[in-house]
């Protein structure tokens, strides 16, 4: 699993099943995508 981010979003790159359990994670911890993305570079 890789997420990358480009200036026009974030692109995560993986098996679908995991990429939706991901997400579905971080949606329950994360109000928002800027905190997701500045615990991911942290």
């Amino acid at each position: 699993m890789r997420v990358y981010t480009q200036y026009d979003g974030i692109f995560i790159c993986g098996k679908i099943k995991e990429v939706r359990l991901l997400l579905s994670e971080y949606s329950s911890r994360y109000r928002t995508v800027r905190e997701l993305i500045t615990e991911l570079f942290n």
